[in-house]
């Protein structure tokens, strides 16, 4: 059995990528999408977090701002600063702490981040994708069917971004599966949404889809899935038996599977 007793300091990211309160959305999604991360956190002058603003904040907003026009961009973020939208809570732990406190912290808020922090300063960041690395460590002989979530959300290639994106909201999802024929073609996540923003919203889903989309089987074992999203930089994987798509392992299910393990 894998061992997750080990301490976030041995696997969490420094430094850690900050904004201030002040900053504009549209300076916050540059960001995220050049960083390739999902959210930052919002410091004061004495690096003490305030607050964390992520992909989800962006697209809250920018769809309630953007109008009703089909034609119409999909996002507007209207220069809105950091602090009107950010989410005040952030859930953090000590360097000292192990990956599996930190992993459930990652499920109990839904969250796929916690920060690390020390005498009240931030100092690092521990993200669904470093809890992957460590399973890939581990060498997790769990399968990939004893993770996943069995509940998929789809969209047809030729629907709307706009379509796309209101099933990310109201499933509270960070992606969802783009299928032609019943068979997944490609992935709409948040960042295919934000990397839209200004496009019309009448556009097909198809045009703008991730198609490194990763598909396994459900008996594989969960650290050769880990290791193969870490290889082609995805969080999402598309569980397959025989020839049906039956789950899908997001970041927060790698979590479940830290989180779920005893320490040996």
């Amino acid at each position: 059995m894998a061992n997750y007793f080990t301490a976030t300091r041995g696997w969490m990211t420094e430094p850690v990528e900050t904004v201030r309160p002040s900053a504009s959305l549209a300076e916050v999604n540059a960001r995220l999408a050049q960083l390739n991360i999902s959210s930052l956190v919002v410091v004061n002058a004495k690096n003490v977090p305030l607050g964390v603003v992520s992909r989800t904040d962006l697209l809250r907003v920018g769809r309630r701002r953007a109008g009703d026009t089909l034609k119409g961009p999909l996002l507007d973020f209207h220069n809105s600063p950091v602090s009107e939208v950010m989410t005040d809570r952030v859930v953090c732990v000590e360097p000292d702490d192990s990956i599996t406190l930190a992993a459930q912290g990652m499920l109990d808020h839904n969250y796929h981040r916690v920060f690390i922090t020390e005498d009240a300063k931030v100092v690092g960041v521990l993200s669904t994708r470093d809890l992957m690395a460590v399973i890939v460590r581990q060498r997790d002989e769990s399968m990939v069917a004893q993770h996943m979530s069995s509940t998929i959300v789809t969209v047809n290639a030729t629907d709307s971004v706009l379509r796309a994106t209101e099933l990310l909201e109201d499933a509270h999802i960070g992606g969802v599966i783009v299928v032609e024929d019943e068979w997944p073609v490609g992935m709409f996540t948040q960042v295919e949404a934000l990397r839209s923003a200004d496009v019309p919203r009448d556009t097909p889903v198809e045009e703008v889809m991730d198609m490194s989309f990763v598909c396994v089987p459900a008996g594989m074992r969960m650290h050769r899935a880990a290791k193969r999203s870490i290889h082609l930089g995805t969080r999402r994987v598309i569980v397959i038996n025989k020839e049906d798509a039956v789950g899908i392992l997001t970041g927060l299910d790698f979590a479940r599977c830290v989180a779920s393990t005893v320490p040996g």
